[in-house]
């Protein structure tokens, strides 16, 4: 029987004394990993990081403010890997809001000029209407007169003038004058064919013959009834002066979808192509007599309404200018 003793406090003590090297050693090398690595991704990663990090802050804050953004930074770093590509498509995303920014900032600068234009225009229509109406007043007084031919020529020639330039007034004002609309529930065949015997009676109208045909359904919108009725009255006017006496001037209610569709519909002269898109601008017109703000109104109190004014002419099938409004569907 051997027995063979040992003392193990040396070992333990040799033990614990190579842990504490590796575990050392481990934090050196885990440090010195960490500040490689710190050196080598800083440039390459963490740098272009941080710049597209504070591009989209910007582009944030120049949305919020309405402002447009500083210089996208992170272009400087030109790279073509995956984060290059990452970094381009915020670039191309910066880009689009700066642009928007840009043309949302110019679309106020020019409703504000149209605006205080629109001021002006108001002013100074105001200002001539009301000596033009004495004016006109005094005109009118002559005409009581038992005047020679010459003079009650010139006197006449004086007054149709007079006439046409209040006119030209009253449309202006039309024309400045915020569109805003006493909206109530409208059904539009109902309001056409009430119209049918006082269009019939204008001047233009003599000898035209308007032909309605109505939808087989209530057409029902939401709109101001007295502009509404403006707008017919203008299209029809239009219509009849475009054709010859004894000719048809089509007018037609249709359905479709969430759209109702009014139609006026002349088989005259066609306007040509290059003229359709101005028609609608103020003070453009392709009538011998007339100021060109007709259909600059109708088009104005249609968009107010939600609407769309479209206008085809051709050789074919004449000028048919459409209004479509949007369908109000019954709660019931």
């Amino acid at each position: 029987m051997l027995i063979i003793r040992h003392n193990a406090a040396l070992v333990q003590a040799e033990i614990i004394a190579f842990v504490g090297r590796i575990t050392g050693l481990v934090l050196i090398i885990s440090v010195f990993v960490t500040i490689a690595t710190l050196i080598v991704l800083e440039p390459l990663l963490i740098t272009p990081i941080m710049l597209l990090r504070k591009d989209l802050l910007n582009a944030g804050a120049a949305v919020l403010q309405n402002e447009a953004p500083p210089p996208f930074a992170s272009l400087q770093t030109q790279r073509k890997d995956e984060l290059g590509d990452v970094i381009a498509a915020f670039s191309q995303m910066y880009e689009q809001v700066s642009a928007a920014i840009a043309e949302r900032k110019q679309a106020e600068r020019a409703l504000a000029s149209l605006a205080e234009v629109g001021e002006l225009s108001a002013m100074i229509v105001h200002e001539v209407r009301n000596p033009l109406t004495t004016v006109l007043m005094g005109l009118q007084s002559f005409q009581k007169m038992d005047l020679s031919a010459a003079p009650q020529l010139r006197l006449n020639l004086a007054l149709e003038e007079a006439d046409r330039l209040q006119r030209l007034l009253n449309e202006i004002l039309h024309y400045t004058k915020c569109q805003t609309l006493n909206a109530i529930e409208i059904e539009l065949n109902t309001l056409i064919s009430e119209m049918l015997d006082t269009i019939q009676a204008m001047p233009a109208a003599q000898g035209r013959s308007i032909r309605f045909m109505p939808d087989s359904a209530p057409a029902i919108i939401l709109g101001d009834k007295d502009k509404l009725k403006q707008v017919f009255i203008n299209l029809i006017g239009n219509a009849c002066e475009a054709v010859s006496e004894h000719e048809i001037i089509t007018w037609s209610v249709q359905q479709t979808g969430k759209e109702i569709s009014v139609k006026v519909h002349n088989g005259g002269e066609p306007i040509p192509a290059d003229k359709i898109k101005q028609i609608t601008k103020p003070f453009f017109t392709t009538k011998s007599t007339g100021n060109g703000l007709g259909l600059a109104i109708v088009k104005r109190i249609v968009e107010a309404h939600g609407g769309k004014l479209e206008i085809t002419s051709n050789t074919l099938i004449g000028t048919v200018v459409e209004i479509k409004f949007l369908r109000l569907i019954s709660q019931s």
